[in-house]
Order: structure tokens, then C-alpha cells, then sequence
């Protein structure tokens, strides 16, 4: 485990050495200020996936839906709420249980808030970040040799 975690970290490292490059440094720095920038949108998102993960588990409590237990336990129903956000979910489950009209409009809900509404705002976030860099992409990158050239 330690060290599958050390070589993510260490390619990560790579993406640091880049930055003086003219070709990788401005697109590192765009990475890199993406991070910065989607903080609220990541709480945001957050919220919305354990407050459905959470509805999802009230309502299938106790049920097992085809021997998947998708919604068990509160944690195991965030992350199927984690895994319908990315659009891996199976119709199937929701049916199965003892309210599939409930589950399916609350999924339609969900679908539409994540997929549409907050993964257009990510994507909004993420060009703005690439635009302002884009516009100021040697300076940034002289930025980025003179951070390197100090470290």
C-alpha cells in the first residue's frame, strides 16, 4: 500500500519538474489552480451526494435489492450515490426495492442536479482557470521557471 501511494505521489513529482517547460508549465499551473478553485464546488457537491446517498438508504432500509446491497449501510449508500454521479448505476436496484417510483424520481432529481447542473458549473470553473491562464501563458510560465528556479 505504502508504496502503490508513493509512486502516485512521485508521479505527481513529475508534474512538479514540468513546470519550468514552456509546452507542460502553463497547463500544470492551470491543473494546479483548477485544484484551488473548485474547493466550495467540491463541498457543494459533497453535500448533495450524501444528502441523496442518505435519502437513498432511509428509503431502501432493510430491503436488500437483488442481492446487491447498494444501499446496506449509510457509507455503502454514499458511495452508490458517488457511483450514480458518475453515471455507473444500474436501474435495476432502484426498482427492485419497496418504493421504485419514489427511487426513480429522486434519481431523475439527482441525475439532473449532478450531471447536468454541477458538472456544467465544474466545466465552467475549469475553462475560466485555463482561460486566465491561457491569457497570460508567458508570464505564467516565467512564474512557474522562477518558482522552480527558488525551490
Amino acid at each position: 500500500v505504502v508504496d502503490g501511494l508513493s509512486s502516485l505521489l512521485l508521479w505527481f513529482k513529475v508534474l512538479y519538474y514540468m513546470r519550468p517547460y514552456f509546452t507542460f508549465g502553463p497547463m500544470v499551473y492551470t491543473i494546479f489552480l483548477v485544484f484551488l478553485e473548485i474547493k466550495v464546488f467540491l463541498i457543494i457537491l459533497f453535500i448533495v451526494i450524501v444528502g441523496f446517498g442518505n435519502g437513498f438508504y432511509i428509503i431502501q432500509k432493510g430491503h436488500s435489492t437483488m442481492g446487491v446491497d447498494s444501499f446496506s449501510n449509510f457509507f455503502v449508500s454514499i458511495r452508490s450515490a458517488l457511483s450514480y454521479s458518475l453515471e455507473n448505476y444500474d436501474l435495476e436496484e432502484l426498482d427492485s426495492g419497496p418504493h421504485p417510483l419514489v427511487m426513480s424520481l429522486i434519481w431523475v432529481v439527482f441525475v439532473f442536479i449532478v450531471s447536468i447542473i454541477l458538472f456544467n458549473l465544474l466545466i465552467a470553473i475549469i475553462s475560466e482557470s485555463y482561460e486566465n491562464v491561457s491569457d497570460n501563458k508567458l508570464p505564467a510560465w516565467r512564474l512557474e521557471q522562477a518558482r522552480v528556479i527558488s525551490d
